[in-house]
């Protein structure tokens, strides 16, 4: 996103934390309803993102021909976000999908349900990276939305919070970005909700709680924040430690340094 939508972005997702969950998960039901007609239609995106029209000439659009559809508890989130500059029609969508799962965990927060929520998330994430042929499947363009879905539902048994299968069937019917990294999006998501940093940590084995304890007091120190650390198990990487947060990487594994030594003998 450039300058102005990163700003509108910002600003919406800070709205929607300063309302603390005010209207439920029916703002966050809506909010998807929108991105999803937004998404759908071109000129409706683009109607609602013009700087040419004033901003209360863009809410009162998306008054009439989203508030039928969507849910009166989330039309003024609505009205307020396309009030806002955009730099492109294209960073509504996204903008819109990223506060309503932002709603959906200070929701599920508030009712004691984050942790099942990320958890499920996770879960279907990592089922999706250790399976090339359902990578393709949920990413295959030829394939309509509703398709795509029931493919996932077929993994999110009734053991799935339903925050999370709400989220998960959205990302994989509606969204037009790769899903991994549509979901990696959530779980950073519920981690700023919580007011956490998300981190990947990778190892051989599982961490003990002793191990997890260090090593998130340890990330602490680096980013000034309680971080979520979500485990992910690779044999591959024989020993040692991989921690992804955001951008930035840290790999102190054995795979990494024995790929290190044979470069700098190659060299």
């Amino acid at each position: 996103m450039l300058g102005a939508s990163r700003a509108s972005r910002a600003a919406l997702l800070d709205r929607i934390r300063e309302q603390q969950g005010a209207g439920g998960i029916a703002v966050a039901e809506g909010l998807l309803v929108a991105a999803d007609a937004c998404g759908s239609s071109a000129a409706l995106a683009t109607a609602l993102t013009d700087a040419g029209l004033e901003p209360a000439v863009r809410a009162g659009i998306a008054t009439d021909l989203l508030g039928p559809a969507v849910n009166p508890a989330a039309l003024p989130t609505l009205q307020w976000a396309v009030a806002q500059r955009w730099s492109r029609a294209g960073d509504l969508v996204p903008a819109l999908e990223a506060a309503a799962a932002t709603q959906a965990f200070i929701v599920a927060e508030g009712e004691g349900r984050i942790t099942a929520v990320e958890d499920g998330i996770f879960a279907f994430e990592r089922a999706v990276a250790a399976n090339g042929d359902l990578q393709l499947a949920l990413n295959d363009p030829a394939l309509t939305p509703a398709q795509r879905v029931a493919i996932a539902r077929d993994l999110l048994t009734p053991r799935f919070d339903p925050i999370a299968t709400m989220l998960i069937c959205h990302a994989v019917g509606h969204t037009s970005e790769r899903l991994d990294w549509v979901l990696t999006e959530l779980l950073e998501l519920a981690a700023q909700s919580r007011g956490r940093v998300l981190a990947e940590v990778t190892t051989a084995l599982p961490l003990t709680d002793t191990e997890r304890e260090r090593l998130g007091a340890a990330l602490m120190r680096i980013y000034r924040r309680p971080v979520q650390i979500q485990a992910i198990i690779d044999p591959s990487v024989i020993g040692g430690v991989r921690v992804s947060v955001g951008d930035e990487l840290i790999d102190g594994t054995l795979a990494a340094r024995r790929e290190a030594l044979a470069r700098s003998l190659t060299g």
